[in-house]
């Protein structure tokens, strides 16, 4: 029995399907090893972050947040843990004026972590929660008239309620320089949910 002699062209052709199949096996170990990589620094991005860190690009600062909800007249009926009245308001703001603070918003403390865009001297920033009318009658006013900025964090589902902020109260909130922001449409108490599909809202 004699054994079949392979040719020149067919010892080239099976030594290309070889080479062939070296790449590809190659190609697929390099992109497990980027795959696996990924997910170790998606699961520990502390361990890489000295590799990663950007020029001029701080990590921590100390801002003050000054949380408000509603701005309006003192009244037997008002809840007082949720509202400050315009002259307390006014006086607030002056004092932030008085002393060099500056309002920031949460758009340019991002560009400050991820960009390295600088703040003021000496940044805080002003919310506002739950869409109350009071915010557009007094302390957006006021807001304008010592130069500060604040972030409203709107409650959608009573957007046109009563007593609380109309779509176009909220429109010029907006055009006036303001920061929108959500806070949910049913206001639920987020740490009670335990359904997550709840957590859409």
């Amino acid at each position: 029995m004699t054994s079949k002699r392979v040719s020149p062209t067919e010892e080239k052709v099976m030594f290309s399907r070889w080479q062939n199949k070296i790449h590809l096996l190659l190609i697929l170990s390099i992109f497990l090893w980027i795959v696996i990589f990924a997910q170790i620094v998606i699961d520990s991005p502390s361990l890489f972050a000295p590799y990663f860190k950007r020029n001029n690009v701080q990590e921590t600062v100390r801002i003050p947040i000054l949380v408000y909800h509603n701005i309006r007249p003192a009244t037997d009926t008002a809840k007082k843990e949720l509202f400050v009245t315009p002259e307390i308001f006014a006086e607030q703001l002056a004092y932030l004026e008085k002393n060099g603070y500056m309002t920031i918003s949460f758009d340019l403390l991002i560009d400050f972590f991820t960009k390295g865009t600088s703040l003021p001297p000496k940044p805080v920033i002003i919310t506002f929660d739950d869409s109350w009318a009071g915010q557009y009658i007094y302390a957006l006013p006021l807001l304008k008239k010592y130069g500060q900025t604040a972030t409203f964090f709107v409650w959608t589902g009573m957007i046109g309620g009563p007593n609380f902020l109309s779509l176009k109260q909220l429109q010029k909130i907006a055009g006036s320089g303001m920061e929108i922001g959500g806070h949910s449409k049913s206001h639920p108490y987020l740490t009670n949910i335990m359904d997550a599909k709840l957590l859409k809202d």
